[in-house]
Parts: structure tokens; sequence; C-alpha cells
């Protein structure tokens, strides 16, 4: 049993770092040279993210694949899972060329070796994306093998195993495991995963959190939104939900509940705050980048396309928040020493160290945006130039405060931690859209994917109305068992089309979908970022999601919206009205939610509210020259909800005119 445990500590400590690092460096050296086709490299990023995955399942018995397997087996059957994708994958590196070249003419030992390379990636797409995930990829392989015996419009020709295989692995660039989206993911995505985890290495995003209670601590009203600043700001570089929930949440949902906040709205706030973190430029999480895959476009495109929306996210969660938490916050004191220090000052300090840790990554984030928007470089060389910015400066920065050599070996441990943190998240991804890739070529392999937007649009009968209501449904369900990621290839796949048949411009149709799948991280009964919340708040779980459901619920049309003003997302001289429309639309929508004024004044102001801030938002599906409507409506919302300030105004100014006279 000690044997064991040791070896699981060298694989731990050792092994997975070491590997780590490795793929981290081969990944620089590859931005900086492209001295290999994207195509090929997938492979050796298929091959790293396997392996990581498989030592990660021997060092943590725990949460092991194979729960069924205990001690010495466990182990063994680690390890040749570990040789098992290490022979495949460096087969197809070996011998990319000649694979290419006999495409569709292989030999028994092409079969093989593609066969057995299944394994590991079905193994590890079960482990990382769950079961529904590897149902979903099971059923792919099973419908295109057995497609005679399906009926109705699933039926089609079938593919034998040797077919299967060959358009499933062999094929190589155009195969369903080292597709365009596994590409995509081994540079883009990969790099600016590594890229956050170094910055996290270094302790950046600690500081991150100090800055955003700065931020919001002068006023105790303002303190709910602490989560919302902090998601933002880290989920910019992170853009993952539930690391956005676990770094962020373990300080604000503490930080709320001192505050007087119920444990199940904290949770509930820092899980839809963390869940937009993954539509915040620049990084905008993995699914940014297949956007731009998709539609042919640079990054640079969906990223500043992606900025009002996601401000907007933001803007109308913070609001909402405001709106709700408003004269519920209390002030908590603790005693320390002579006198009394709040527990912001006690614990929660942003001292000079912490603005230190945040200039390099300001530099690194400076340098990535002037090479995409200035220099119009590859974004891979962007992300390495971004890197090489804040290691740098980092580095310069650590030298400057102590001048001592061992600044050289911490240096060193923080970039191997860092390297570690970003490559493990990166390898979780891989093995994620390996077993999601085989889904995608399934369904354009056996024309399903076309087949079901047609389908789509016959039972929206032409009405856009109800094909998004559609779509809206499908983001909701596919978001109940898998992340934003395959929520996104799924359904864009099979819906853009049919919304783009009705008019909606391609760029629109994406960011409309993107946002549903990222709504849907705080659905029930899977609900990832509530998942975690719940678990900080030390609150029930359903609970959890369902007050998030109710916070957020302004979150869940804001993408209906898109259609009204598309100018939203293709800036144009519009898009500063729209903003204000949708912002002053929105207002009125939250305040009939959030308000707590039942007597029957309150009551039809917040039915107004509604109405007008529902007309502000929709009329473009009922009526789509009310444009001029809507800024009348807006200015009518702005006046019923700022009434009670301009009242007061007006009496203090009358009582300045009556003090003047007498």
């Amino acid at each position: 049993m000690m044997k064991e445990n040791s070896l699981r500590n060298v694989i731990y400590s050792y092994a997975i770092p070491f590997f780590s690092v490795i793929f981290v460096l081969f990944l620089l050296y590859q931005a900086y040279t492209l001295f290999i086709g994207r195509a090929r490299f997938a492979v050796f990023f298929v091959l790293f993210a396997l392996v990581v995955s498989a030592l990660n399942f021997i060092a943590d018995p725990v949460n092991s694949l194979f729960k069924i397997i205990k001690g010495k087996r466990l182990i063994i059957a680690g390890f040749l899972l570990i040789a098992l994708s290490m022979v495949t994958t460096l087969y197809l590196a070996i011998n990319f060329n000649a694979l290419s070249w006999r495409a569709g003419a292989n030999t028994t030992i092409d079969y093989t070796f593609a066969l057995v390379l299944l394994i590991p990636v079905l193994l590890m797409a079960w482990k990382r994306g769950g079961d529904v995930l590897i149902l979903l990829v099971l059923f792919a392989l099973v419908y295109m093998t057995f497609g005679p015996a399906f009926p109705g419009f699933l039926k089609h020709g079938g593919f034998g195993i040797r077919e299967l295989l060959t358009v499933q692995v062999l094929s190589l660039a155009d195969s369903g495991l080292l597709c365009a989206a596994t590409q995509v993911v081994a540079t883009w995505v990969a790099i600016f995963i590594v890229y956050a985890g170094i910055i996290q290495g270094f302790g950046a995003f600690d500081a991150i959190l100090k800055g955003s209670f700065v931020v919001c601590r002068k006023k105790l009203d303002l303190v709910p939104q602490v989560p919302i600043v902090a998601s933002l700001l880290f989920g910019s570089i992170s853009g993952a939900a539930s690391a956005n929930v676990g770094a962020t949440g373990s300080f604000t949902i503490p930080l709320m509940k001192r505050y007087g906040l119920h444990p199940r709205l904290a949770g509930a706030i820092e899980a839809v705050a963390s869940s937009g973190g993954q539509v915040m430029p620049p990084v905008m999480g993995a699914t940014a980048f297949l956007m731009a895959m998709l539609l042919g476009v640079s990054y640079l495109d969906v990223m500043l396309c992606g900025f009002i929306p996601a401000l907007l996210f933001y803007w109308v969660f913070a609001y909402g928040v405001y709106d709700a938490t408003k004269g519920s916050i209390q002030s908590p004191i603790s005693d320390l020493g002579k006198g009394k220090v709040s527990v912001e000052e006690e614990e929660y300090g942003f001292t000079r160290k912490d603005i230190v840790k945040l200039i390099p990554m300001c530099i690194s984030v400076a340098v990535i945006l002037i090479i995409l928007m200035y220099f119009r470089m590859d974004v891979l060389q962007a992300a390495l130039y971004g890197i090489i910015a804040f290691l740098t400066a980092q580095l310069l920065f650590e030298l400057f405060s102590s001048r001592k050599i061992g600044v050289f070996l911490e240096f060193g441990r923080k970039f191997v931690r860092g390297a570690t943190i970003g490559a493990g998240t990166a390898a979780n991804v891989g093995a994620i859209v390996a077993g999601m890739a085989l889904i995608l070529k399934a369904l354009t392999a056996t024309a399903l994917a076309p087949k079901i937007s047609y389908m789509i649009v016959d039972i929206a009968g032409g009405s856009l109305v109800i094909l998004l209501i559609l779509i809206w449904a499908i983001c909701l369900l596919f978001g109940m068992a898998v992340s934003t990621l395959i929520v996104y290839l799924l359904v864009v796949v099979l819906t853009a089309p049919a919304m783009e048949g009705l008019g909606i411009v391609p760029m629109v149709s994406h960011f409309i979908i993107f946002y549903f799948a990222a709504i849907s991280m705080i659905t029930p009964p899977t609900a990832p970022a509530s998942l975690v919340a719940s678990g900080i708040a030390g609150e029930s779980f359903m609970k959890t999601a369902f007050q998030a459901m109710r916070v957020g619920m302004p979150l869940f049309i804001l993408p209906f919206t898109f259609v009204t003003y598309p100018e939203l997302i293709l800036f144009n001289s519009r898009t500063l009205l729209a903003v204000f429309l949708v912002v002053v639309g929105f207002m009125g929508i939250s305040h009939c939610l959030n308000s707590r004024k039942t007597h029957w004044q309150g009551i039809l102001v917040r039915a107004i509210s509604l109405a007008g801030g529902g007309f502000i938002s929709f009329h473009a599906f009922f009526y789509p020259e009310g444009r001029i409507i809507a800024v009348f409506v807006a200015v009518c919302i702005l006046l019923l909800l700022g009434r009670n300030v301009i009242i007061q105004k007006l009496k203090m100014a009358n009582g300045i005119t009556h003090d003047r006279v007498r």
C-alpha cells in the first residue's frame, strides 16, 4: 500500500508536471516556428491529452475511471492505457504523410492502430465529458454502422468497420478525430488555456479578486457586485465557468454571506456571474475560437463582435442584483487589536504587492490586443508574445523587488505550477473535443445534420419566434448534460442553417446559440456552475440552481434581443442607440422581477415596466418598424423608475426657492 501511495505521489508531483512542461514548451515552440502543420500537431495534442488524463487516473484513485479495479491492477490498467495512447498516436504522427497519400486504401495495420486508438479516446471522453457525452459518441458510431436499420429520415446507407475507421481516424486532416475543431483546440484554445494557467500560477488571479473588492467596497449595496466584477475580470482570461466559480467563489461567496446575504442567493449570484465569463473577450473560452473557424473569419472579428454583448450581459445582471439586494446588506464588524476593524480590511486588503502582480498581466493582455488589432498576426503567435511579455515583466518585477539568486528558482517553480494548471485544463478540453469530434463527423458523414435542420424549420412553420424558442429549448436541454462547448458545437451544426434560412446573419445566429449555451451552465438538473457554487456556499444544490435561474432570468432572454438589434454584434452607427434601448428595456424587466413593492401602485409600475421592457426588447418579432416607439417607451421607463428621485429633487428645489423668498 505504501508503495502504491508513493508511486501516486511521484506521478502527481513529478510525472504530470514533467509532461505538462514538455507540452507547454512544445506548444510555444510550435507557435514561434509553425514547423509542423496544424493537423499533425493535433496528433501530438491528442497524445498529450490522453497521457496526462491517464496519469491523473492513476494518481487519483478516488476519481479514477476504473472504479471496479483497485490496487496494483489499477496502476497496471492506467499504464496500459498510456502505452496504447502513445503507440497509436505516434504511429499516426510518424506515418502522417504516408497515411494521407493512401487515404481510402489503408492497410490492415492502419486499421488495427486506428481501432486501438479509439479505446483510450472513448475512455477519456467518458471520464472528462461524462456519461451523456460517451452515450452520444457510442450512438453516433452505432448510427454510422447500422444506418440501414434506422427508420424514417434517420435511415442511411451505413458504413462498414473499415469505412468508419477511415472516416473517423485515418483520413487525418479530414477525419473526425483530427477535424478542424480538434485542430483549433490544439493550437488557439490550448495556448490561451496555458496562458491563463501561467497567470494563475504566479498569483495574479488572487490580486484580481482583491482589486475587484476594492472597487466595490465604498458602498454596502455594492458588495454583491464584487463577484460580478471579479468574474468579469477572471473570465476575460479564463473563460471556464466552473473554474471561474472555484477561483472567485471561494472568496466572494463567504464575503457576501458575512454581509448578510442568504447562502442560496450568494451562490446563485456567483454562479451566474461566472457563467458570463465564457462570453467575455478577449478569451471567451474555447467556443469563440471554434466560432471563428466555423464562420471562416479571424478570431479578432469574433472578439470585437463579442465585447458589447458581453458588457450588456454583465450590466443587465449587475443591475438586477443591485435591485434584488438593495437595502439588505449589513456591515459586519470584528474586534482586532485595539480598535474595531471591518472584515474587508482585516482579510481582503489590497497592497502594493497585489498591484505588482497585476501589472505583468495587464502588459501581456495589452500586447495580445495590439498584435491582434494592429499587426493582424495569427492568434497562436499573439498568445505566444503575450506569454513572453508576461513572463518577462514578472521576472523583472521579482528581480527588482528581491535581487537575490533564489528569485530564479522561485520563478521556475511558479512557472511549472502555472504550466501544470494550464496544461491540465487543456488536456481535459482535448479529451472532450476528441470525443465530440467523432459525433460531429457522424452528423455530417451521414447527412443527419441537414435533415434535422430542415425538420426544425418545418416544425417552426417559417416563424422566427418559434424557431428561436425551439433552439433555446434545445440548448437548455443539451446544457443539462454537457458543457457549453459541446452544446454550441451540437446546436450550431444542427440549427444555424435554419436560422440563416430565415434571414439571420451568420455571425448573429452563432452568437445567439453561444449565449443560449453559456446560460445552460446554471440550468438544473446538472448546472455545473451552480453545483460548485452551492458547495462553497454550503447550501442545497437544487435551491441554489433555481435561485440562479431566478436571478439570471433576464439573461435567458438577452440573446433574443440580438435579432431585434443585430447592431449589438455587427457594430455600426446605430449601435449606441441599440445599447441604450436594451439597457433600459432590461431595467424595466429587472424591476418587475426584483421589486418587493406589493401595493397596487407598485404592482402597476412593475406591470408597466415589464410591458415596456418587453416591447423594447422584442418589437422586431411583431412590429419591425417600432424603433421610434421603442425610444419613447424607454424614456417613459426611465421617468417611471426614477420618479422618486425626480420628486425628491423637485421638493428640494422648491424648498430652496421658498427659503430665498422668505
